[in-house]
């Protein structure tokens, strides 16, 4: 994969990254699903970089384990969008509040990692 094809912003970080250490990245073009990949992982065959939301359940079942990436630091900003002319209705803002709650818990119960920056829905951790 030559780097100028690269559009995904994760592998954009990677790729810069390696490059700046000298590092040549050995790697396979996508295919298959999501599910298809991590089966490949689960059985050894394969490392993949993802963001926690893609594969908590397989760490939490102890079928795959996470190394967590320090350098450089990966981030993905991750949007809800709403076509304009649905924004108003209650069917789509019902939907769009779910999303928004159902994030919120998943972070706190520590199956998806990172920033999460809208907080009607954050609940504190209490030790």
């Amino acid at each position: 994969m030559e780097f100028d094809v690269i559009t995904d912003s994760m592998n954009v970080l990677l790729y810069q990254h390696a490059k700046k250490q000298g590092i040549k990245l050995k790697t396979k073009n996508a295919f298959g699903q999501l599910m298809t990949t991590l089966h490949y992982v689960s059985q050894g065959f394969a490392l993949v970089v993802h963001p926690s939301s893609a594969t908590f359940h397989l760490e939490s079942s102890q079928q795959i384990r996470a190394i967590e990436i320090t350098e450089p630091k990966l981030y993905r900003d991750v949007y809800v969008q709403v076509v304009a002319s649905k924004a108003q209705d209650p069917a789509v803002n019902t939907v769009y509040e779910l999303i928004r709650e159902v994030t919120a818990n998943m972070h706190y119960q520590g199956c998806w990692r990172g920033e999460l920056l809208d907080n009607k829905y954050t609940r504190s951790v209490s030790l």
